[in-house]
């Protein structure tokens, strides 16, 4: 069969499960998205997503972070967004021209 190395999903109490008015969305092996409702209304767009090490071939990273990109468009303006997982950034002390600093990536930079 078909190696499988990256997934995502999600743990979901029984109790919760009941009240979801739609399933889990998978939009990749690396993004999927749940839509519940809060307790005093409205509805809350969970992402979990696992993105492409920074060293991985620039057509992944760019289709991971387009299905990001959609996935966020396509969530309603009233939900509250959460976006969790791993992001794979890289955090470290960079050294330029004889000057350091700190520096955090997250966005495939």
């Amino acid at each position: 069969g078909e190696r499988r190395t990256h997934g995502i999903g999600f743990a979901i109490k029984t109790e919760i499960v009941r009240k979801l008015s739609e399933l889990p969305e998978a939009h990749s092996e690396r993004l999927m998205t749940l839509r519940m409702p809060l307790s005093r209304g409205g509805f809350v767009t969970v992402m979990s997503v696992y993105a492409p090490t920074l060293d991985s071939e620039d057509g992944i990273k760019d289709r991971f972070y387009e299905d990001l990109d959609r996935a966020v468009r396509k969530t309603s303006a009233h939900d509250k967004l959460v976006i969790m997982g791993d992001m794979n950034a890289r955090v470290g002390r960079v050294r330029t021209s004889g000057q350091e600093y700190w520096e955090a990536k997250a966005w495939g930079g």
